[in-house]
């Protein structure tokens, strides 16, 4: 599995959802959650993102953790420091298919982040390297995004994180 993601969740099970920066000129990307490729070291030790199935092929032996996935990923996306994330209680979901609107269905490994109270406070004014914004959103609000400004491939693993015992 090449892609990890995190479903970061506040205290009262509010999701904190992103919206990247855009690819193209123009383009308004609809909100995720944080997710991304996992890197792999070279023979100088310098890591390089494994974003298809060839590169993760060919590297397999050198491919990161997933934790280390998710701590340089939910920085860059979410604003979610490695101090954060200490504090978190952090669970594997593990893999789930996800459906993307342009890519067709692909594996990702899932993690549950729940952020101490007071990492959640204030993370909404943060503008994390990878993204134009962040902010909290719960369920039923996300579900009523999803036919237009939320990646409706999302819900289920919400779903899944939500009903997972803490």
């Amino acid at each position: 599995i090449l892609k990890i993601g995190a479903v970061v969740l506040r205290g009262d099970g509010a999701v904190l959802i992103v919206q990247p920066k855009p690819k193209h000129a123009g383009e308004i990307p609809p909100f995720v959650l944080p997710r991304g490729s996992r890197q792999y070291a070279d023979d100088a030790g310098a890591w390089h993102d494994a974003r298809d199935v060839v590169t993760g092929e060919k590297h397999k032996d050198r491919l990161e953790p997933f934790e280390r996935a998710l701590a340089r990923e939910v920085e860059e996306e979410a604003g979610v420091t490695s101090d954060m994330l200490a504090r978190a209680n952090v669970r594997e979901l593990g893999r789930l298919e996800f459906a993307s609107r342009t890519k067709g269905k692909y594996p990702i490994h899932w993690f549950v982040v729940r952020l101490a109270a007071a990492d959640a406070t204030g993370l909404e004014n943060t503008v994390p390297e990878d993204a134009l914004s962040v902010r909290w959103a719960g369920l039923e609000e996300i579900k009523a995004m999803a036919a237009r400004e939320f990646s409706a491939g999302y819900v289920a693993v919400i779903e899944a994180a939500l009903s997972a015992p803490h």
